[in-house]
């Protein structure tokens, strides 16, 4: 999780203890200054004071809808870099990442968190703010096919033609491109025409040898897969 401009003891402390409800981890009143109405509920019930229940994919995406709903940039932001570290297995224990990941990506989900997302992927403006907003939601992508090995067959269609268009287009957007490849990555198997990937891949191959490392190593990973 990021704050886009200065520091604050109140945001560190918001953000841990989001996180940390994610998994299920107590955090201390005195650290803690995010209200009871952004976090899932904890019942007291007759386990014990030591006992957490673990909260759902749903409860931790009901969190993050909160966060898209405050108007501006800044609040978007915020919720995309907090989803983006909840569904991240390397950063959220594997359990984690995978409920939250598989509750984002369900056709039939109560959350509005991944029609959101969604949304920002497949929509595109020329528009500086709105394409770190739209590299984010690539990230979260990225992040939940890789916790879940699930890409969304509803979507599936639609989402390669746009993540396609991004790796085509690395030259002019690597950065797009690089968070693009993180989920085409995954559709190379069962794909009808890898030949297309494959000339895509190596496009954002090159252009990554030219300027871009971490866009290079991406797609040399898209190439090793379809050999």
């Amino acid at each position: 999780v990021q704050r886009r401009f200065g520091s604050g003891l109140a945001f560190y402390n918001e953000t841990k203890a989001i996180l940390n409800a994610a998994e299920g981890k107590p955090s201390a009143l005195t650290t803690m200054a995010l209200s009871s109405s952004n976090l899932p509920e904890v019942s007291d019930d007759d386990e014990g004071d030591d006992y957490v229940p673990t909260p759902s994919g749903a409860s931790s995406l009901l969190a993050v809808s909160k966060m898209l709903q405050i108007p501006g940039f800044d609040g978007q932001y915020l919720g995309l870099s907090t989803l983006a570290t909840l569904v991240d297995p390397e950063k959220m224990s594997p359990q984690t990442s995978r409920k939250v990941s598989a509750e984002l990506l369900k056709p039939d989900s109560e959350s509005d968190v991944g029609p959101q997302v969604f949304t920002y992927i497949i929509s595109r403006k020329e528009d500086e703010d709105y394409s770190q907003l739209r590299i984010l939601a690539l990230q979260v992508l990225a992040f939940a096919i890789k916790a879940t090995d699930i890409i969304p067959a509803f979507l599936r269609d639609d989402l390669r033609a746009v993540l396609l268009k991004d790796v085509k287009d690395a030259e002019k957007h690597p950065r797009a491109a690089c968070a693009a490849l993180g989920s085409m990555e995954f559709f190379v198997h069962g794909d009808e025409d890898t030949m297309e990937l494959n000339e895509a891949f190596e496009t954002a191959r090159a252009a990554g040898e030219a300027r871009h490392n971490m866009l290079m190593l991406q797609a040399q990973r898209c190439i090793a897969n379809i050999r």
